[in-house]
């Protein structure tokens, strides 16, 4: 199966027939037989890579004990969060007056490369800045890089024997941010095998680590953890949570038409032809013909269009719709998609159905310069 993700914010699981400059071709059970012009998709994941995977997907899968003391893994959600449309909530216990601690998300990357990038947007309810704190640990669980922030500014620090030589962090974030904000877009590139991790807030640089000789963390994020909590009266919104293979380049504000493949090399250029298990590039060099199998994922390069949308909606094979009107009585669901058209949906194959969604947020650009009005700043500092 192959992963189509759209500019409108739908994203659907399909067997792929053929592509070309101008158009993608494919079949799906419900749907059946699509044509989507190639100016509609987003990015396009081929089959046998590593899908993309967003929190909609199996929501109780995120919140795994991971055997811990020989306990069976949990089922279900946390008692200290809620979950609605690829959004966790936490909520209040009661146990605490000012303080609100909940599982944390143990989001499930096993069937990612080593490379990897994530996304999630964090609300803070209450109007503050967001605070955040994500773990990445090797395999084992013996070395640990935590980044978090907290009172304007993100702290980084590394326990176990291994990562021991990176000395803790601080990144202040005043001269980062436009404004004070209570919605912050989080992004971390991954690279496990290297011992890198990159980190961004709202499409600025914050922190590069493993970048000097002697700081890499071979096998970091290998897992990963995000908790939700705040030292405040308000309860965290985690949101848009995305966890997809990573091409090794930070995003580029031109954000130009590139593949990426499996084994790290990119390529800049116009697609020409999906077929037959090839893939024909009109590359800077020249005509590139490529096997499919080596490619990771086709970025079609422009900007997103999120759908306003009457419903959204997540089917259980992993797909999401966005639909312009729609009628649902128990048993199917009949809606109209600019993309797909009229769809005929049994209930049984519908997981959520959201109405009057917000639209989808992707991921902001990355800044190629500091916000007009802030202090000058130099490039953060590799580590």
């Amino acid at each position: 199966m192959a992963t189509l993700e759209l500019r409108n914010g739908d994203r659907w699981l399909v067997e792929l027939e053929g592509m070309d400059g101008k158009v993608a071709r494919f079949s799906h059970p419900l749907f059946g037989k699509v044509t989507v012009t190639a100016a509609q998709l987003w990015k396009v994941y081929p089959p046998g890579s590593a899908p993309a995977v967003d929190g909609s997907q199996r929501p109780e899968s995120w919140f795994r004990d991971d055997d811990v003391d020989g306990r069976p893994p949990r089922k279900g959600l946390p008692p200290g969060w809620s979950y609605l449309d690829g959004s966790y909530y936490a909520r209040d216990l009661g146990e605490m007056e000012t303080t609100v601690e909940s599982g944390p998300l143990r989001p499930p990357l096993e069937h990612l490369p080593p490379r990897y990038e994530m996304s999630f947007n964090l609300l803070d309810p209450a109007g503050d800045l967001p605070t955040f704190q994500i773990a990445l640990t090797d395999k084992e669980d013996q070395e640990s890089l935590e980044i978090g922030s907290a009172n304007g500014q993100v702290e980084v620090s590394v326990s176990g024997r291994k990562w021991k030589q990176i000395e803790d962090q601080q990144f202040s974030l005043e001269t980062k941010l436009e404004e004070p904000v209570s919605r912050l877009n989080v992004q971390l590139f991954v690279d496990s095998s290297e011992g890198t991790v990159d980190l961004l807030l709202d499409g600025f640089v914050i922190a590069r680590l493993g970048r000097k000789p002697g700081t890499r963390m071979p096998g970091v994020g290998e897992k990963l953890v995000i908790t939700g909590d705040t030292s405040s009266e308000s309860l965290p919104v985690l949101s848009d949570l995305r966890f997809a293979p990573w091409k090794g380049e930070l995003p580029s504000p031109d954000d130009v038409p590139k593949v990426a493949l499996t084994n790290g090399d990119v390529a800049s250029g116009t697609l020409r032809e999906v077929k037959n298990g090839k893939l024909a590039l009109r590359s800077e060099v020249g005509p590139l013909e490529l096997d499919l199998a080596s490619v990771q994922a086709i970025e079609f390069g422009g900007v997103p269009e999120p759908a306003h949308a009457q419903a959204r909606v997540h089917l259980r094979d992993g797909c999401t719709l966005h639909l312009e009107d729609f009628r649902w009585d128990g048993k199917e669901l009949r809606g109209q998609s600019a993309l797909l058209g009229e769809v005929i949906l049994p209930g049984v194959e519908v997981a959520e159905l959201i109405v009057h969604p917000p639209p989808p947020r992707f991921p902001p650009p990355l800044h190629p310069k500091k916000p007009a009005g802030k202090k000058a700043e130099g490039p953060p500092d590799a580590v």
